[in-house]
């Protein structure tokens, strides 16, 4: 929904918070307005949220399909998306994961489309080039169901997971090289049990990015400049001894498409909180007044820097 409601934090009217001294406040437009907007992406800087207040919208029946592609398609695939991703007016219905899976002991790779759209339109304009093309799920319509169905998925096996993100410009050319730098690297790297790779591709458009950066009410810095897509790397593996050589790979592998991306003046500086790594540092790349804001704001609501100090886990402001 977010290319069409913006980011789950927009939605938050209210958050109740208490405070390092135990004090409970409401944060919201009108009070404390300034703790308000730090917690739209501040991750657990300032306070523990102890309740949300949430806007709502409606919403009926909504279309989805899972399109599972031949590697070999991989170029028709980037294209599609990459006419979605960078279309002159997104259709703000329309929500697209794609993903390049490796599955280590077979040195295979397939792509895996999750198509969405939250009107109940078996066939949208929007991918028809996607479902034209022949597909291992025989798909060439979206399934009308509910929400509460669609989001009803059973649970995936207990493995050992890690995940890094990066934002990019919309490229083919791009996209095409990502594959090559990755397939290249994959084969290379083995695990005792086996290791699964997954390059995975979402736009970032529409109300996801504000038209001026004047009109933020959140602290994620991102103007009508950042328009492009999303990039998680993510891994799965089920030997935990080959923990630390996972987290130096995947630090790795980022570190070669960011160094691709950036020789041709296509990387943004934007890290999705949700998808970064230990390592990296998505506050920082808010900007320095945007991360000058939630540091004054940690100052006055947390001065003993409770949440700084003596909370373990999240990405820290100091």
């Amino acid at each position: 929904f977010s290319p069409r409601v913006g980011w789950a934090c927009e939605g938050v009217v209210n958050f109740e918070v208490v405070l390092g001294d135990g004090t409970i406040v409401n944060a919201n437009h009108t009070s404390h307005p300034d703790l308000f907007r730090a917690l739209k992406g501040g991750g657990n800087n300032f306070g523990i949220v102890t309740r949300f207040d949430l806007s709502t919208f409606p919403q009926g029946g909504i279309a989805s399909s899972l399109v599972i592609n031949d590697i070999s398609q991989r170029g028709t695939v980037f294209k599609s998306f990459t006419n979605i991703a960078s279309a002159a007016k997104f259709d703000i219905y329309t929500s697209l994961v794609t993903s390049l899976a490796y599955t280590s002991t077979t040195k295979g790779w397939k792509i895996i489309n999750i198509l969405a759209y939250t009107k109940p339109v078996a066939q949208p304009a929007v991918f028809a080039d996607l479902l034209a093309l022949p597909n291992a799920s025989n798909s060439s319509a979206l399934n009308i169901t509910t929400l509460a169905e669609l989001a009803d998925e059973p649970e995936t096996a207990p493995t050992n997971q890690i995940m890094a993100t990066a934002t990019f410009k919309p490229s083919l050319a791009l996209m095409n090289e990502f594959f090559e730098l990755a397939d290249a690297y994959f084969k290379s790297f083995n695990l005792t049990g086996g290791i699964t790779w997954l390059l995975t591709f979402e736009p970032l458009v529409a109300a996801m990015v504000p038209s001026s950066k004047g009109k933020q009410e959140d602290v994620l810095g991102l103007g009508p400049e950042d328009k492009g897509f999303i990039l998680l790397l993510s891994a799965s593996w089920p030997d935990t001894a080959s923990t630390k050589a996972v987290q130096e790979a995947t630090r790795h592998v980022m570190s070669l498409l960011e160094s691709c991306a950036e020789s041709k003046g296509l990387l943004l500086k934007f890290q999705y909180l949700n998808y970064a790594a230990a390592y990296q540092t998505p506050l920082e790349t808010y900007g320095e007044d945007n991360l000058g804001f939630m540091r004054a704001v940690s100052r006055k609501y947390d001065p003993k820097g409770v949440f700084q100090k003596r909370v373990p886990g999240g990405f820290k402001l100091q």
